[in-house]
């Protein structure tokens, strides 16, 4: 039997004290196996409660929670963890701790909204948050109800490894009142493997500083090799306050961006100029696609977005990903004239000087509300291979912001 760390044995003795409790470290650290002890220990010292009521395990997808969450359990505690469906006791589960019921759900998956949908949970369990959104997240502290078993409170635990400086958890690590988020470091696992581990994780990510500062240092930082180093949080985004003091008499006119995904987002930015030559992002529709069915992706949906915002701030053109014939065919079915829009300018260095000026200068801004845009300035990337080239991954609004940016430049 290893040893525990003092922050392992804190983790455990305070279990269920705070209502939301987030770990967040390095990988490797013992954050989410320290979790599992500790809920397999609660549950070993208490009857399950009567009811309905379960334990939820959520992660990104069920196969991951199954992974990281449940099939610990079932390493530490034996048969006393069981992955059971069957409705026998007359109460729907997935698997069983020590009798208390379970569900397991990701959110990834199809199906989730109607799995998560009338649940009543007296303990929530969190896998890989920064992977959620933040919607999700309120949805998921909304199931905390039903009955409890004796000498428990309701209880939302979750464990994520750091991403970048802007995530809606840093946010929140910033600002919230009322959720205790617990720093882990790698000397909070001491096990006998963990010095060897963390040489070798060390030596992985020597040569990226971001990657190094949150998978070993448990930092949120920014991914190495950013395309726009020249994009500053505290300058470049404004707040709807700020936007609705901007005078309409200095706006010389408002624009359309589009990217168009088919297994990736779809991301549909509207901009406006000033007459002094700055541009403010102020409106952003983020549409995530069916990964499991990628031709169920519903265009008319893209379509009508698009007519929307161009009827309501009564746009001068709408810029395209050249590629994307189906969007277009879609808008003419929805009659807008084929003059209002066309192909994005798609020279993908050009367009990156363009916005990076735009930033240098303090003549680009970003509404507070573009969450998928602001999520990507973080994450866009060169690849690192001695050219100019930048990853192809999570790049879909900034790519719609370079379409309109070069379109109305000409």
């Amino acid at each position: 039997m290893e040893l525990l760390s003092r922050r392992q044995l804190e983790t455990i003795a305070t279990l269920g004290d705070t209502r939301i409790t987030i770990h967040y470290g390095p990988y490797g650290c013992g954050k989410t196996f320290c979790i599992c002890m500790a809920v397999g220990y609660k549950c070993m010292h208490s009857e399950p409660p009567k009811g309905d009521s379960v334990i939820l395990v959520v992660g990104k997808t069920a196969q991951a929670a199954k992974s990281n969450i449940c099939n610990v359990w079932a390493s530490m505690y034996g048969n006393n963890f069981q992955y059971d469906s069957s409705r026998k006791d007359g109460y729907t589960k997935d698997a069983t701790l020590f009798g208390h019921r379970i569900r397991i759900v990701g959110l990834n998956d199809n199906l989730a909204e109607a799995r998560i949908r009338g649940i009543n949970a007296y303990c929530i369990i969190g896998d890989e948050l920064s992977t959620w959104s933040a919607e999700n997240f309120d949805k998921l502290l909304g199931r905390l109800r039903g009955s409890l078993p004796s000498g428990w409170s309701y209880f939302f635990v979750g464990s994520t490894n750091p991403d970048s400086p802007i995530h809606w958890i840093k946010k929140l690590i910033d600002t919230s009142k009322d959720i205790l988020f617990i720093k882990w470091s790698e000397f909070d696992n001491i096990t006998s493997k963990s010095l060897e581990y963390y040489t070798n994780l060390k030596a992985r990510y020597q040569n990226n500083p971001a990657y190094y500062a949150r998978y070993v240092l448990g930092e949120w930082a920014a991914a190495d090799g950013l395309v726009y180093t020249s994009f500053n949080e505290n300058n470049h985004v404004l707040t709807n306050e700020e936007i609705k003091r901007i005078p309409q008499n200095s706006i010389e006119g408002y624009w359309i961006g589009v990217d168009y995904g088919l297994r990736n987002p779809s991301a549909i930015l509207v901009g406006c100029k000033t007459k002094d030559n700055q541009w403010i992002v102020i409106k952003e529709e983020y549409l995530v696609q069916n990964e499991s069915h990628p031709q169920e992706v519903n265009l008319t949906e893209i379509g009508e977005k698009i007519l929307n915002l161009a009827l309501k701030y009564n746009i001068k053109k709408i810029y395209i990903d050249p590629s994307a014939a189906p969007v277009k065919d879609t808008l003419d079915r929805l009659g807008i004239q084929n003059d209002l829009y066309e192909n994005g300018e798609n020279r993908v260095k050009a367009g990156i000087q363009v916005v990076f000026d735009l930033f240098s200068t303090d003549s680009l801004f970003i509404s507070e509300d573009c969450k998928g845009l602001l999520s990507e300035l973080y994450t866009y990337c060169y690849k690192g291979d001695g050219t100019d080239a930048v990853k192809k991954d999570n790049d879909h609004a900034c790519d719609a912001l370079r379409y309109m940016i070069m379109g109305e430049r000409g």
